[in-house]
């Protein structure tokens, strides 16, 4: 085992482990559907979410946006996980059955570890609460039956999850400023160590999941 791995794992079994602040923003639960059964269990402690035109964006992180932002160009971030949901359509009920082929959100997962970075991408099956609710600011998913996949790393990013199943219960104010700037943060977190630009957010898959409706 190199010691990029042994590095990896510390990170993975801190995670698994919980942290030493509630989960306010919800939690998440990655199991590798690879040969190696490992757990990635990480409590989120910020988030935002927002809605344009019919869909909606949600941002988790395990990590504030005051220590992203004090990440210059040239330093190590700090380890953390960030999660984009972008829900595309919202299930009724008693009219949206849900099985194992179901898809109305599209999801980004991104994990730095040491200061290299993975990001995995894929779909899931969300329940949403309090979208369709004029009077109320908070809005709740449940996650289920989604599955993701390394898409982008660093050279010296090692997966040990992909692919990987995803589910979790997470909560989010709504916050269209705030949204955006975990947008700008995260994903020019990824362009400093990636060396290009990059947007970290689901791409346009709205025709895809219709179509899968």
């Amino acid at each position: 085992m190199n010691a990029l791995w042994k590095s990896s794992s510390l990170v993975l079994a801190a995670l698994l482990g919980g942290c030493s602040f509630a989960p306010q923003a919800g939690q998440a639960r990655l199991e590798a559907l690879g040969g190696a059964p490992l757990v990635l269990a990480p409590e989120f402690r910020a988030s935002a979410a927002t809605q344009r035109d019919t869909e909606h964006s949600f941002w988790f992180s395990t990590v504030t946006l005051e220590q992203l932002a004090e990440t210059g160009p040239n330093d190590t971030p700090p380890d953390a996980v960030f999660v984009h949901v972008q829900l595309v359509w919202l299930p009724k009920p008693g009219m949206t059955p849900l099985d194992a082929t179901a898809v109305n959100a599209a999801v980004r997962v991104v994990v730095v570890s040491g200061g290299e970075i993975g990001i995995y991408a894929g779909g899931a099956f969300v329940r949403p609460e309090g979208l369709e609710e004029p009077d109320t600011d908070t809005w709740n998913l449940e996650i289920e039956g989604g599955t993701v996949s390394l898409v982008e790393k660093t050279p010296r990013f090692t997966d040990l999850l992909s692919p990987a199943e995803f589910r979790g219960s997470f909560s989010a104010t709504r916050d269209a400023a705030a949204t955006d700037a975990w947008r700008r943060a995260v994903s020019q977190l990824a362009t400093n160590r990636f060396g290009r630009s990059m947007w970290v957010m689901a791409p346009d898959v709205r025709e895809e999941l219709l179509a899968a409706r």
